[in-house]
């Protein structure tokens, strides 16, 4: 949902979105990031590590979903306030971890959205806390919702119904994600009068719950295009159980950087912060 995450509810004009969104500097930001997944794809023991065409296809893959995602988080559909409006991205959060499982389809969330936000901080279209507060909500989001749909045993179909309630949780975690980072930063700066302004408002957030519809209908399209029921099984990416645990380890670093940083946002840069006049 894009509702800037603290309710500063600004007027996104063509012209500045049409400033933002240059996709060949989103693709040159996220290839960095995504070329580092072949470093983590790997895992020492006894498990299965990837191959190397199989890396090659998984970033590939990874470096174009990313890009895609960034390029919707600047797709903003507005609604009245104190929403203002949400984002396209969610469509990807809710149905990309269950297409390609929860590990990669999370890198992918996780690495879409830190660049989209960079650039939408970038072009004045937010305060820069927002950088790890979204990969903080909505990395974990992308996970739960990968996690609850795909079945336990590789090979396996979860079922349209489980998929569906693992995508109608996302968003339901994705506010209760909000309203807690919220709470935490607000009362810090401004106190108790600072909750009815950027906490409570961000229960609309629920609004991303249309987003779940188009999700299952765009899975079935990719299904249908594939011809499988899981795109990474049908490609080979990321299948190996060592693969797996170090698309997990990447993620869950990513992640927990994003929370830590998150927490020190009120002691380090107090002036990120809208005030109360």
């Amino acid at each position: 949902m894009e509702n800037l995450w603290g309710c500063e509810h600004q007027k996104i004009s063509c012209q500045q979105a049409a400033k933002a969104i240059n996709i060949s500097l989103i693709y040159k930001g996220v290839i960095p990031l995504c070329s580092l997944l072949g470093d983590h794809m790997e895992q020492s023991g006894k498990a299965p590590i990837a191959s190397q065409g199989a890396k090659s296809k998984t970033i590939a893959l990874a470096g174009i979903l990313s890009a895609v995602v960034a390029v919707l988080t600047f797709i903003i559909i507005p609604v009245p306030p104190p929403v203002g409006g949400f984002d396209s991205s969610s469509i990807l959060i809710l149905s990309l971890p269950i297409l390609l499982g929860p590990e990669l389809g999370t890198i992918i969330v996780c690495i879409g959205e830190f660049v989209g936000t960079v650039f939408l901080v970038g072009v004045g279209l937010g305060f820069v806390y927002y950088i790890p507060g979204i990969v903080a909500v909505r990395g974990p989001e992308a996970y739960l919702v990968g996690k609850i749909a795909r079945p336990r045993v590789p090979g396996g179909l979860g079922g349209k119904g489980r998929e569906l309630f693992a995508a109608t949780v996302g968003p339901i975690w994705e506010t209760f994600g909000f309203i807690v980072a919220n709470y935490y930063l607000y009362y810090l700066i401004g106190g108790p009068a600072m909750i009815p302004l950027y906490v409570f408002p961000l229960l609309l957030t629920l609004i991303d719950l249309i987003w779940v519809v188009p999700a299952m209908a765009l899975i079935q399209a990719l299904r249908k295009w594939v011809k499988a029921n899981y795109m990474d099984e049908q490609l080979g990416l990321g299948t190996e159980d060592g693969t797996r645990k170090g698309l997990f380890r990447t993620s869950t670093i990513f992640i927990l950087v994003s929370w830590i940083l998150l927490l020190l946002v009120p002691f380090l840069f107090i002036g990120w912060f809208p005030t109360i006049a």
